[in-house]
């Protein structure tokens, strides 16, 4: 085997290691392994290398393969590759995300480290004496350029093909693998003519070659990927623009697009109507044949919708199962009214989904603008009234906004909102009612009732906002407050006055079932030095009724840090006097819808003395509410009631009047 032979053989050796780290990478990476695949490369490489080496020593006849096969080459060989590993492993891997100044530090380590391989053998064969400093300086900076040159490139390869997802031409990456191969052979005869004169001009010329042509490929490959990563941002904008304005599963124009379009078509003055369309009922169809029937359902009501609707209307989603439809162009209300007809029968049409037949109607509110409004905010609040009326008519019904016939419902909802400020705006007042002690004639204690002083409305009824709370679910942190604001109020009149005041406070379901709500009762007695005693909790019946067994956990840890509790508004429910006991009761409240009209003869004559009768045999105090008259009074305590509150002795007043008017009763 000739000498050229070598050197060809080492040309496809190296340009085969390039196309394995090119080709194979991927595939030791998917299967999870990256050490094998590293320490491969390194044998792999050094094996190469020392080929390389080897035959072009060789062929200038330097050296022959017998001068390589000493213990002292050996043990050179077994650094060699040492080396290579750890550079691999450590600081070889060539990151994706690495810049120019850390593949710059990487590929002056790994020159220094090639350098090595070749320089210390030669020292051994050749027996160089001498220091050769600049014509090592020039071999690195030749090396450096080479390795940087060679590895920009292999980067940009893999950001191609690993993040853009890039598809490579063969016949480019096979190119790139020649070229490498070409740049390092090249730089070996180029260091070894450092050393030895020999006939060497057709690889330096090839060397500054495939490093001029290595440069021209990073430099047009990094302007390719930039154009590529351009019309990617282009697109990916694109993408991100289409999903912030349409809902994902429909592909419809979502709320922000559908306010746009409505903002648009006021901006031209143009005449049309909104249709707020909710599927009835849609919940059971997620709940009883799974969530990926309801995205089905979903669609196909998208498709049905899309189909009647004209070029120039549009669909929209704005909700779970709320659709838009602007309607356009039409002529007199007649019109619109035959359109939403048109709406409900497609709709309602039975739709069949994995061999279940499905059958859902729609509730629609409609808006006119300008009728119903001039502005985006208020056709869509005026859209949700709509839609709450159609609702509360039924399934499959429909409602026309009306500026005046929904003005209750407006305030009902503007009121809502109000009331999520209320607490922070410090609108809300706790008043207090006294509770007499009908033997003694004097005040007992005092019900904490709560007060909203509406900035537009004045004091706004406890009936009124008090289910809008529960039903906004800020009940639990109002309820909190007025606690620890009873509790502070009735704290500091006992001090004051040396007296030893009961406090009692209305709970809301949301509250008592609030799985820390018995810690938070003890810290605000803790933090307002009331006694535990003095505090009294009161619950309706059907409070307690809600979960039986949980509500007896709740009383039945309150009983034990001595809170009392009482059962508010009495007789109105289901509950017996002998199931009540087990809650660990102290009072009870007779509703004063017993006692607005009593007479001798009157069934609610014969309820409240049963209750009366029942209450004294089981050791229950009974406080009666609502006393307006004397002849209330006199029929309570003629039945031997312990306790009475109404406006026959004082309306609920604010702390200060309380403090002018009854602390002296």
């Amino acid at each position: 085997m000739n000498d050229m032979t070598y050197i060809l053989i080492a040309v496809l050796l190296i340009f085969f290691f390039f196309c394995i780290i090119f080709f194979l990478e991927k595939l030791f990476y998917q299967q999870n392994k990256e050490k094998l695949y590293r320490f491969s490369t390194a044998v792999l490489a050094t094996c190469i290398l020392w080929f390389i080496y080897i035959s072009i020593l060789s062929s200038i006849n330097i050296a022959q393969w017998e001068d390589f096969l000493s213990y002292k080459m050996l043990l050179y060989f077994v650094g060699s590759c040492m080396v290579l590993y750890i550079t691999i492993e450590k600081v070889g891997k060539i990151e994706r995300d690495m810049n120019t100044i850390k593949l710059l530090k990487l590929s002056l380590f790994m020159s220094v480290t090639f350098l090595g391989i070749s320089y210390l053998p030669l020292i051994d064969i050749l027996q160089i004496e001498e220091h050769l400093g600049l014509s090592i300086a020039f071999a690195l900076v030749l090396m450096v350029t080479t390795i940087f040159l060679v590895m920009r490139v292999i980067q940009q390869m893999k950001i191609d093909m690993v993040i853009n997802k890039r598809k490579l031409p063969l016949i480019f990456q096979l190119f790139i693998a020649l070229l490498s191969g070409l740049a390092i052979i090249g730089w070996y005869y180029t260091f070894l003519y450092l050393f030895v004169e020999f006939n060497s001009s057709f690889f330096i010329v090839a060397e500054f070659i495939s490093i001029f042509l290595l440069i021209a490929t990073t430099i047009i490959y990094a302007e390719d990927q930039y154009k590529f990563k351009e019309e990617q941002l282009k697109r990916n904008n694109k993408r991100l623009s289409y999903l912030a304005y349409h809902d994902q599963m429909t592909n419809l124009p979502n709320r922000v697009k559908i306010n746009e379009i409505i903002a648009s078509l006021i901006e031209k003055n143009e005449k049309f109507a909104l249709l707020f369309i909710d599927l009835d009922d849609f919940k059971f169809v997620n709940d009883l044949l799974s969530h990926k029937v309801g995205d089905i359902l979903l669609v196909r009501i998208t498709q049905r919708l899309k189909s009647l609707a004209s070029e120039k209307d549009s669909v929209g989603r704005i909700g779970g199962d709320e659709f838009v439809l602007i309607k356009r162009d039409y002529k007199s209300r007649e019109e619109l009214e035959q359109f939403i007809n048109d709406v409900q029968n497609y709709v309602t049409k039975t739709v069949t989904i994995d061999n279940y037949p499905i059958n859902i109607t729609p509730s629609i509110g409609i808006v006119e603008y300008p009728d119903n409004g001039e502005k985006v905010s208020d056709l869509l609040k005026s859209g949700d009234i709509a839609l709450l009326q159609a609702k509360s008519k039924g399934r499959n019904a429909k409602h026309y906004f009306s500026n005046t016939k929904d003005q209750k419902t407006i305030d009902l909802i503007s009121l809502r909102e109000d009331l999520k400020l209320a607490l922070e705006r410090n609108q809300l007042e706790v008043y207090y009612q006294p509770q007499i002690d009908l033997k003694k004639d004097k005040v007992k204690g005092f019900e904490a009732l709560l007060r909203w002083h509406h900035p537009k409305k004045g004091i706004v009824s406890p009936a009124t906002f008090i289910p809008i709370a529960e039903e906004t679910g800020i009940i639990a942190p109002i309820g909190e407050w007025v606690l620890r604001e009873a509790c502070k109020q009735v704290a500091k009149w006992n001090k004051e006055y040396n007296m030893e005041y009961r406090i009692s406070v209305n709970l809301s379901l949301k509250q008592l079932y609030k799985s820390d709500f018995v810690a938070v009762v003890e810290e605000i007695l803790k933090e307002t030095q009331l006694p535990h005693s003095l505090l009294e909790l009161e619950i309706t019946e059907s409070v307690a009724m809600a979960d039986v067994n949980r509500t007896k956990l709740i009383f039945k840890r309150f009983h034990e840090i001595g809170v009392r509790l009482s059962l508010d508004d009495f007789g109105t429910g289901y509950s017996s006097l002998s199931f009540i006991q087990q809650f660990k009761i102290s009072r009870i409240k007779i509703d004063k819808s017993f006692l607005k009209e009593i007479t001798v003869d009157s069934d609610d004559y014969k309820i409240v003395s049963g209750i009366l009768s029942m209450a004294l045999q089981l050791n229950l105090l009974v406080t009666a509410e609502g006393i307006e008259t004397i002849e209330q009074l006199d029929y309570i305590r003629e039945n031997n009631c312990h306790e009475a509150q109404g406006f026959y002795f004082s309306k609920p007043m604010p702390p200060a009047e309380i403090e002018k008017k009854i602390m002296n009763i």
